[in-house]
């Protein structure tokens, strides 16, 4: 189960590092490291899933994650996008929330055909 986990976070990787270096490629390799190092944190992703509702969606039959769900959701929609996307949120995110970007990632990558390009499109 590790190995399927480290082989999804560094697809992510792989597409961020990808996007960055073609979108950026003026930039030096130390501040690409560092630009995708802070977009594939469990923070990042979570934040993801929340601006595009997909938390809603979320299966599940504990209390406790419903709770730190909504309480993670009310943070990011009250926060500043310019304070947030240097600093991070007040509310620290919830591991599933991040874990379900990282499940689409993976079967759109299977989909088009482990082209990172189309990937990144979609």
């Amino acid at each position: 189960m590790e190995a399927s986990v480290f082989a999804i976070e560094k697809i992510i990787g792989l597409a961020i590092s990808n996007h960055l270096f073609l979108t950026y490629s003026s930039v030096d390799s130390s501040t690409l490291l560092l630009l995708c190092a802070a977009n594939v944190s469990t923070e990042k992703l979570a934040r993801a899933v929340v601006r595009h509702g997909l938390h809603n969606y979320v299966c599940h039959n504990m209390v406790s994650i419903v709770d730190k769900i909504r309480e993670f959701a009310d943070a990011v929609d009250g926060e500043d996008d310019c304070v947030i996307a240097m600093y991070g949120g007040l509310v620290e995110a919830p591991k599933i929330l991040a874990d379900i970007m990282e499940s689409i990632v993976i079967v759109v990558f299977i989909d088009v055909d482990f082209d990172l390009t189309k990937l990144w499109v979609v």
